[in-house]
């Protein structure tokens, strides 16, 4: 059976500092050999539909940030023994992650325009919807 951690909402780049270093020493602590990102890996402020805050970075430098941080926590995960190599690591689509495409969908940007989740990211993460692992279901949820 799988000891599972889970690691949710991190909105990156607006991750607390030491969120990293509490995950990596409660997954060392429990043992942890499965890793789900819950979703909303990312914030992506710019591209939603509430107003956007002055003191957040512009779109280009909030995705630049974000991806940085994903790869830093992927690496971190990975030389921690958390997420095995051949593995990709389980992420749950959040209604953050799924922002753009929503936006893109409101102004009539075909589906096919955008990228998956995985391929923008730049790290290999199995991304779905929802994962089950031994019997238990991992979502983040989404409004209807």
């Amino acid at each position: 059976m799988s000891r599972v951690g889970v690691i949710s909402d991190t909105h990156f780049p607006a991750a607390h500092p030491g969120a990293l270093r509490f995950v990596l020493d409660t997954f060392d602590d429990w043992d942890i050999n499965h890793v789900v990102w819950i979703g909303d890996l990312a914030d992506l402020h710019n591209p939603s539909f509430h107003d956007n805050h002055p003191k957040m970075p512009g779109a280009k430098n909030e995705f630049i940030m974000a991806q940085q941080d994903i790869q830093r926590w992927d690496e971190n995960l990975r030389m921690a023994g958390f997420i095995q190599p051949e593995d990709d690591a389980d992420v749950c689509e959040g209604n953050h992650d799924d922002r753009p495409a929503r936006v893109a969908a409101k102004f009539g940007v075909v589906s096919d325009f955008i990228k998956p989740l995985s391929e923008v990211w730049g790290t290999p993460m199995n991304w779905a919807m929802e994962h089950e692992i031994d019997g238990v279901l991992y979502m983040h949820g989404h409004r209807k």
